[in-house]
């Protein structure tokens, strides 16, 4: 038979062991728990560590190739014109060589666009040295103009095309220069016709500087290609050659799918 000292000291007993049996469950589930945190971190930071290899991986294989696009050459017949036209569109010659062409030096010149690293080279057909003297003219090369590549004719010839150069910038500054000196309201029509007003512009310079006029070849249009909106046109430089000039409208807040 119990004394009444265990009666009073049993129903403690009991409680501890509840109490001891629940505080090792929790603290089972507290390090399962910690486990597991540990392990969904880990997996982050593999996942995380394998993107950012992948991406250094890629960058790195760019960089490992070593290839970049250096310039695209035109021919001219007459380089001082064309090395007038290009400043215009704000290429400026870095440098000046002769190179021989057709067994003849001829001179030749690499543009830069803004400092940008795009160049342009310039060669000049060389001329033949007896081209002058009295029946040998009929004998020798004649310069001749670039294909007209928007005509029926030319318009399926393959190879290379244009060149293309965003003037997005410089008709903001247009813009910018026009709202300071006539208001809100020629600021409001520039807006409008943006493509217009920056070939305006770039006619006015061409006639105030070299007393020549820009030839248009296609008027301006606008070109959505994927989610963003270009308003485009193409001039010819002195000999023909195509320049497609891009001037970026908006952007559209979704992605679209590819046209093809």
């Amino acid at each position: 038979m119990m004394n009444k000292a265990a009666y009073t000291i049993l129903p403690v007993i009991i409680f501890f062991l509840h109490f001891s049996n629940a505080f090792l469950i929790a603290s089972q589930k507290l390090a399962h728990s910690k486990h597991l945190k540990q392990l969904m971190t880990s997996a982050e930071v593999s996942s995380t560590a394998s993107q950012s290899q992948k991406a250094n991986e890629d960058a790195s294989a760019g960089q490992q190739s070593g290839l970049k696009l250096h310039h695209c050459s035109v021919a001219t017949g007459n380089i001082q014109n064309s090395l007038k036209f290009y400043s215009l569109l704000g290429f400026r010659d870095v440098n000046r060589f002769y190179t021989i062409k057709d067994g003849l030096p001829t001179k030749a010149c690499w543009m830069e666009l803004n400092g940008g690293g795009a160049f342009v080279e310039l060669v000049e057909e060389a001329t033949d040295p007896l081209a002058d003297i009295e029946g040998y003219e009929d004998e020798s090369p004649k310069r001749q103009k670039a294909l007209n590549l928007v005509s029926d004719e030319h318009m399926m010839v393959l190879g290379l095309n244009h060149l293309a150069i965003d003037v997005t910038k410089s008709w903001k500054a247009i813009a910018e220069e026009s709202k300071k000196e006539e208001g809100d309201n020629q600021a409001e029509e520039v807006r409008e016709e943006r493509m217009k007003t920056f070939l305006s512009a770039l006619n006015e310079k061409s006639e105030k500087q070299f007393q020549k006029s820009v030839r248009l070849v296609i008027p301006p249009a606008q070109q959505m290609i994927g989610s963003q909106v270009f308003e485009t046109a193409f001039i010819a430089d002195p000999d023909g050659t195509l320049i497609e000039l891009l001037l970026h409208m908006k952007t559209l807040p979704q992605e679209l799918e590819p046209d093809w």
